[in-house]
């Protein structure tokens, strides 16, 4: 049975968080995208693992063993892909669908700008509130707070990927910086 909520991946420390401007996320996507793509695939490969172990469990024979061990190796990979976005400065809130917010101050306030797989570019924002998710995404037109963001902060953003990770995410893999 697919899960229909996942849990949220923040940044292990807030303090160093990196704000983005919608610029500088619109930058970020080239990468995003990519790790995203990995994440949802390892993810729902992940879930086709588990129902195959549970499956299996108490079956005689190599495949529960082949299937435990493929799991295993699968959620070490979506634990790389996790690092890259960490290190991007994103989190993620939508495994299944590929939702990510980037930190962002707007109109002396803390809000997110919201990004779904598939998107041309980030087009919505929300308020920071704990079970806000992507529900209440305002579009980011001439709307309070966008409006009063500056169109450059110095910050890295980070557009490509090391050149070992063209394929889905590497354990322990991380976004070059």
């Amino acid at each position: 049975m697919p899960h229909t909520h996942a849990p949220v991946v923040t940044p292990a420390d807030a303090s160093v968080r990196r704000w983005f401007t919608p610029q500088q996320a619109d930058r970020a996507l080239v990468l995003v995208r990519r790790v995203l793509a990995d994440i949802v695939t390892l993810y729902r490969r992940l879930l086709d693992l588990q129902e195959a172990v549970e499956a299996t469990e108490g079956a005689a024979g190599g495949s529960a063993a082949a299937a435990r061990e493929e799991l295993i190796d699968t959620a070490e990979r979506l634990h790389g892909c996790l690092a890259e976005l960490d290190e991007i400065g994103v989190e993620l809130k939508d495994w299944d669908r590929g939702v990510v917010d980037f930190p962002c101050r707007a109109g002396g306030r803390e809000v997110r700008l919201c990004w779904r797989r598939g998107e041309p570019s980030v087009a919505h924002w929300h308020d920071v509130h704990p079970d806000s998710g992507t529900y209440g995404r305002n579009c980011a037109d001439d709307r309070h707070p966008l409006r009063t963001l500056p169109s450059h902060q110095p910050a890295d953003v980070p557009t490509r990927r090391r050149p070992a990770q063209s394929g889905a995410c590497q354990a322990g893999g991380s976004a070059s910086l």
